[in-house]
């Protein structure tokens, strides 16, 4: 035989391989099939969410935010896309055609994301927030020895620098109150890793396993530091963007995030009708409350009352005695009969707000009351307009 021959045989022989193995992989898949070859793709592709939900197997991974992570992620959605689109909906149960219309619009709604609300351009907060969730979600849980958990706290801080360089690598012209937002924060997380990791884990034994979550550790911080200046220095003088996303970009979200098709005008007019109805209800129970001051003073009267970090939980334990208790007093008066006993229900012992929960808590409501006040300027605006 020739080596002319032997090429060509070899040639055929390649081909038929490659047909055969494209065949398999072109094998149809159950419905079933597609979802689950779907989450794990989607897991894979996001470690720090399988963590949060409780698949441990990516624990020591980090996302990848690169721009080529990016395309990668587009090309992965649209060949699910295609698939899900593939499946006839005839021989599905009920519950499976929901789920398939489910499907569809959440790759539709990350497809938006990825070409053209970019929040992944926008929002420089998102990365270092990200790194920090990551390291909080396998603190947060006892799912393993805290060693096998520090492990993976290591094998993820040393991520971190990589993950803040690919920030800044995509991050282009972000609004201002963004850059903002992401600069304020990152005393925040730097704390979270001075303090609250080290405490996490502090009685981890073992001196080289501890002497590598402090250098991983103090890595982690010195990148988040260095991170805030280039916010501080580069990205904040350019920070001239935007955060509205457009009209069709927010039709497009309403319809793929929580499929509904009501033309925008209407939906408006809904909601500002709906908008004054609970302003004026406001208004008349702050009324009721306390006649002779303004509805604001009474409601900064009302934020006054609240428990202590201290006494939270015996607070709600009192709140969930004396619910029992009214619903003890309801049957009575129903039956006639005496109040029925039972066991009570009982906040367990060991839930504890940590020094980080009851931090992370207290941010999150300061964010929240942020986002009401300039939504709240944004509707006078917007009236006004």
């Amino acid at each position: 035989m020739n080596s002319r021959q032997f090429l060509r045989k070899l040639t055929v022989c390649l081909g038929v391989l490659l047909f055969a193995a494209t065949t398999v992989d072109a094998k149809p898949r159950s419905f079933q099939q597609l979802v689950d070859a779907y989450f794990e793709d989607y897991f894979k592709a996001n470690p720090s969410q399988a963590t949060n939900v409780g698949f441990h197997q990516y624990d020591r991974q980090l996302e990848d935010f690169s721009l080529a992570a990016h395309q990668r992620n587009r090309r992965r959605l649209l060949e699910y896309l295609a698939a899900f689109q593939a499946v006839n909906p005839g021989p599905l149960s009920l519950l499976e055609r929901d789920d398939r219309e489910i499907m569809i619009a959440t790759i539709h709604s990350l497809l938006l994301e990825e070409d053209r609300v970019q929040q992944w351009r926008k929002n420089p907060d998102a990365y270092s927030g990200a790194v920090t969730s990551s390291i909080f979600s396998i603190m947060k849980r006892d799912f393993a020895p805290a060693p096998e958990r520090l492990r993976s706290v290591i094998e993820r801080e040393k991520q971190i620098p990589r993950v803040l360089q690919q920030a800044r690598a995509v991050l282009r012209n972000p609004p201002r109150v963004y850059t903002d937002i992401a600069i304020d924060q990152l005393p925040g997380n730097m704390d979270f890793f001075a303090k609250d990791v080290p405490e996490a884990f502090k009685d981890v034994a073992g001196a080289a396993l501890l002497a590598e979550f402090k250098s991983s550790n103090d890595a982690a911080i010195a990148a988040l530091k260095d991170y805030q200046t280039w916010m501080k220095t580069y990205l904040l003088p350019r920070s001239h963007g935007t955060f509205a996303i457009g009209t069709e970009n927010y039709r497009l979200k309403l319809l793929y995030d929580e499929m509904v098709d009501v033309p925008l005008p209407r939906l408006l007019k809904i909601g500002y009708a709906q908008l004054h109805k609970d302003q004026r209800t406001f208004v008349e129970t702050a009324r009721r409350i306390d006649a002779s001051k303004s509805p604001d003073d009474v409601l900064k009267e009302l934020q006054k009352d609240h428990p202590s970090a201290t006494t939270l939980l015996s607070s709600a334990q009192q709140q969930l005695d004396g619910l029992r208790q009214y619903r003890g007093l309801l049957q009575h008066h129903a039956s006639g009969s005496h109040m029925v006993g039972g066991e009570t229900g009982r906040i367990p012992r060991r839930v504890q707000l940590s020094a980080l929960e009851q931090r992370l808590g207290a941010r999150s409501l300061a964010r929240s009351l942020h986002a009401v006040s300039l939504g709240q300027e944004q509707s006078r605006s917007f009236e006004g307009a």
